[in-house]
């Protein structure tokens, strides 16, 4: 799974059996703040992909999921809503219309997201798959 990055919101990250759980004490001031990140990925011009994931939350929030290029182009991605200790399987689509990129991110945010209440929580993430779709 990806690595960990917190600063300078405030939280530990364990990973363990495929599941990363970040125990978030501090949401910081911006999403960005408290991230999973998956570097190396491939993206073919042209190309239809999707991701597909599980969340939990131990408060009701909103994360962020994002496709980017190195440079933070954003090719995909979207805002999830998680409910208070409710498992939820996520499968967001995209197409990569720009040109094909050997070092994208995928992104998980799990920071204070702008105008929308971000309370600590501790987040479950697992089971990630990413597929080219024909």
């Amino acid at each position: 799974m990806g690595e960990c990055s917190y600063i300078p919101g405030s939280s530990r990250c364990s990973c363990e059996n495929g599941c990363a759980a970040y125990r978030i004490s501090e949401v910081g001031t911006e999403d960005r703040n408290v991230q999973l990140k998956q570097n190396g990925i491939v993206f073919e011009q042209g190309a239809h992909y999707k991701v597909i994931f599980k969340a939990k939350s131990s408060e009701g929030r909103t994360i962020k999921l994002a496709m980017l290029s190195p440079s933070y182009t954003w090719y995909g991605g979207e805002d999830l809503v998680l409910d208070k200790d409710q498992e939820k399987e996520f499968t967001v689509a995209f197409t990569m219309n720009d040109e094909t990129e050997t070092n994208a991110s995928m992104v998980i945010s799990m920071g204070a997201v702008s105008e929308i209440d971000t309370p600590a929580s501790t987040v479950e993430l697992s089971e990630f798959s990413l597929i080219r779709k024909e």
